[in-house]
This record gives C-alpha cells, sequence and structure tokens, in this order.
C-alpha cells in the first residue's frame, strides 16, 4: 500500500533529538532548530536544498512564498500537513518538486526583488498526473520558453535567465506580472489564443493548434507579448484569437510575427482595458475590438475588417493597403504612416493627431468617411485625399500637404494646403460637394 504523505513525514523525523542525523540519511549541514509558535517542520540550512518528493497518489498542493532574502515558506496542502519556512545560507540555492503520481500543484510567488529568488532556481518535475505550475508575480517581467517536448520548458523571471525549470506539466499559468512575453520553439507557429477558465478565473490562453508544447494561461498581467520570432526563428507564422474578451484582467495585449509569410485573423472578441498591437504581413480583424485606450496594426500587406474596432487612438502602420470601411468603427483619434492606400470610415467625430509614435497621416491615398465632424491637430500628407460622410470638415492646418482633393460631404468643407492642390478624382469621389466650401492654399488651385 502506498505511504501517505503525511505518514512518510512524519516517519521521518519521528524521534530526532536537536543535532541528530536521521537513521539511513546522509544529509550534510542539516540543522533541526527549534521553532516558536507556528506549525512548521523545520528550519534547514545548508547549501543545496534536498528535493522535496511527493511519491504517492495524492493530488498534492504545494505554495512557496518568500519571505525575505533566502527565506521562503512551504505550505502543503493548504497547511493540513506542513507549513515549513526554509533558510538559505550557502550559495547556489535551489529548489527541486518532485511531484509523484496524481493531479499535484505547484503554486510559486515571486518576489518583487530578484535577488530574493533562490539563486539556483526552481525546479519542477510533474511526473505523473496532470500536474500545474501556478506562478504568481508581483510586478515582474517573465518570459515563458516552452520546450518543443510537450510539458516541459523554462522561465525567466527580470533577469534572471532559467530562473524555473519545469518538466511533464499541464499547463503553466502566470498572473501578477508587468510583462509577460510567451515565445514558441517552433520555426513555422500556429498559435491560437482563445477564452478560457481556470478553476472560477477568467483567464486567455495561447496554445499551439497541434498541441505541440505546453499551453500556458494568463490573467491580471499589465502586459501579455505573444511573440512568435524570439525562440524558434522567423519562420511563416499564423495566429489566430479565436477570443480574449472575458474577464482575463490582462490590460495590454500585443502580437507580433515578424517578416515571412504571416497572418494574424481575430476571429473572436478582444476587451482590453489598454492597448492592442499586432505586427504581421497580414491583418483581418474578424472579430469586434473594444480597446481602452490604443490599437497599432503594423502590417507589410493588406489590412481588413468584418467588424467594428472601438478605441481611443487608431496607429496605422507599414505597407497596407489598409481598408477599415465599417460604419460601427469608433475611434477617436487616428494616425497613419503608410506606404500603401488607406480607407477609414467612423461612426462620429474623428481628429487627425498623434496616436503612440505616429503624428497625423501619410500615405500614397487616403479615404476618409465621417458620421460626424472631422478635425486635425497633426498634418496629412498624401497624393489624394477623398472626404466622405456628414462633416462637418475643417482641416486647416498650413502644413498640409495634398496633391489632389475629392469630396462628397452633407456639411461644410475647410481645407489648407501648404501648396499647389488640384480638384480632381479620388477614389470614386470626383470633385467637391459640400454645403459650404473654404480653400486656403500656398500655391495654386486648379481643377
Amino acid at each position: 500500500m502506498t505511504r501517505s504523505l503525511r505518514q512518510t513525514v512524519r516517519k521521518f523525523f519521528q524521534g530526532i533529538r536537536l543535532g541528530q542525523r536521521p537513521a539511513g540519511h546522509r544529509f550534510r549541514g542539516l540543522r533541526c532548530e527549534p521553532l516558536e509558535s507556528r506549525n512548521l517542520l523545520a528550519v534547514v540550512t545548508l547549501p543545496s536544498l534536498p528535493a522535496l518528493g511527493f511519491d504517492n497518489s495524492l493530488d498534492n498542493r504545494i505554495e512557496i512564498t518568500p519571505t525575505g532574502p533566502n527565506s521562503f515558506d512551504v505550505n502543503i496542502d493548504n497547511g493540513a500537513l506542513v507549513q515549513s519556512v526554509i533558510d538559505f545560507s550557502g550559495t547556489p540555492t535551489q529548489i527541486v518538486v518532485n511531484a509523484g503520481d496524481g493531479n499535484d500543484e505547484l503554486i510559486l510567488h515571486v518576489p518583487a526583488l530578484i535577488g530574493d529568488f533562490p539563486s539556483g532556481g526552481v525546479i519542477f518535475n510533474g511526473q505523473a498526473g496532470n500536474d500545474t505550475l501556478n506562478l504568481i508575480g508581483s510586478g515582474n517581467t517573465a518570459r515563458y520558453v516552452p520546450s518543443a517536448t510537450a510539458g516541459d520548458g523554462t522561465l525567466d523571471i527580470d533577469t534572471f535567465s532559467g530562473a524555473i525549470s519545469f518538466t511533464g506539466l499541464e499547463p503553466v499559468n502566470i498572473s501578477g506580472m508587468a510583462w509577460v512575453t510567451v515565445t514558441s520553439p517552433l520555426l513555422n507557429d500556429n498559435l491560437v489564443v482563445q477564452n478560457v477558465v481556470v478553476g472560477a478565473q477568467d483567464a486567455i490562453q495561447v496554445r499551439d493548434a497541434a498541441n505541440s508544447f505546453e499551453a500556458v494561461n494568463l490573467w491580471n498581467n499589465t502586459v501579455v507579448e505573444i511573440d512568435a520570432t524570439l525562440l524558434g526563428g522567423d519562420g511563416n507564422d499564423t495566429i489566430t484569437v479565436q477570443g480574449a474578451n472575458n474577464a482575463h484582467g490582462n490590460a495590454n495585449l500585443f502580437i507580433s510575427t515578424g517578416a515571412g509569410g504571416d497572418s494574424v485573423s481575430i476571429t473572436g472578441g478582444v476587451t482590453l482595458t489598454g492597448d492592442f498591437r499586432v505586427q504581421s504581413a497580414t491583418i483581418a480583424i474578424d472579430g469586434p475590438l473594444a480597446i481602452g485606450t490604443d490599437v497599432r496594426l503594423d502590417a507589410a500587406g493588406a489590412v481588413t475588417q468584418s467588424q467594428p474596432i472601438t478605441a481611443s487612438g487608431l496607429e496605422l502602420l507599414g505597407t497596407g493597403p489598409v481598408t477599415l470601411d465599417l460604419a460601427t468603427n469608433d475611434v477617436n483619434t487616428l494616425a497613419a504612416a503608410l506606404t500603401g492606400a488607406l480607407s477609414y470610415r467612423d461612426t462620429d467625430d474623428l481628429i487627425i493627431g498623434t496616436v503612440g509614435t505616429t503624428s497625423g497621416i501619410s500615405a500614397p491615398q487616403v479615404t476618409l468617411n465621417t458620421g460626424g465632424a472631422l478635425t486635425q491637430t497633426q498634418a496629412i500628407t498624401a497624393g489624394g485625399v477623398e472626404l466622405l460622410g456628414t462633416g462637418p470638415v475643417t482641416l486647416s492646418l498650413a502644413t498640409n500637404d495634398v496633391n489632389t482633393l475629392a469630396t462628397s460631404l452633407g456639411g461644410t468643407l475647410s481645407y489648407t494646403d501648404a501648396d499647389d492642390l488640384t480638384i480632381g478624382t479620388v477614389g470614386t469621389t470626383s470633385g467637391i460637394t459640400a454645403t459650404q466650401v473654404t480653400l486656403n492654399t500656398g500655391g495654386a488651385l486648379t481643377q
């Protein structure tokens, strides 16, 4: 019959006097000391902490919490078995947890100061069963580095590369970080981002579509970055966002695929209190975006949509063309630096201004269609500008530089240009239609 963990620990320490070595064991430097008014097992002082072994079929819960430099509380099974304080005086120090049988969970609290983390790192061997690593940060940075062997990988914490290593897990949970970077060991990635529930906690999960490496669940992090280029190389990558609109609590979500024949498809809703940034060859927005601050779309190819964007600011970068023509888009400020055409429609007022690191609009051809006032705090530079919608349109900066202008407006138009301007055809619109027109040019005005 398998001996329980409680029985194993009790038998090990039964009859041991202070300073006495347990029979049959050769722990160098192990010292058991009396503990004061706490349900504690021992204070251990030695260069390397022995492995915490759980060779039983029970579902164990092991929680490790830093209490200061080189000191940790170890709580097993919610205190039902033992609660230990471990004091490391030697270096390097390392914690090894062998979970044994059962569905085991290691809850690891990361200290705010990485110097308080064991200098030899933490190793969690899940072994048999469905075992979970639950990493809880204190505003740290973390990089998730899964192995091509499912269930294995490492985690970098702050400046500590390989701070945590694990084998045989299903899955890894990360919360409480200032910045989490999720990498992939594959060259040609096919990643999925989706809503999940971990216990009663909403989260987003990043996984390989073929389950080639261990999935990671993320909640209550300030920034989650998914970078398909860092580990396996910059191949032809596909990332599908099936959903990130539950109560996951991650403020910002950044996705990058690098160069190559890449694509990012947003097929489900994305809801964030912060920024949403996507860099890829092509970007398809087929799920609604509800973003608290700004959206940045950086594409070497086409950007399209079948679902609306709601955000404070929209920053458009790359080659394009960018075609965001839904009447239900609702953005306050637009900025673009494109080498291809831009077509954007908004449900109400729109300002041409600064979003992120981009100011104004630069593109070969620009079509803007608004259901309210169109104004600017930054200039437009374009070969042709087509203005549609209700207006009024007031683009009065002397630094605007457009070659050809065409409008079909239900309200007034006021436009100023730095030099020559031609009233002609842009897109599907020819000439100027508006209730009132004011044009101010620094050069010749022709038609």
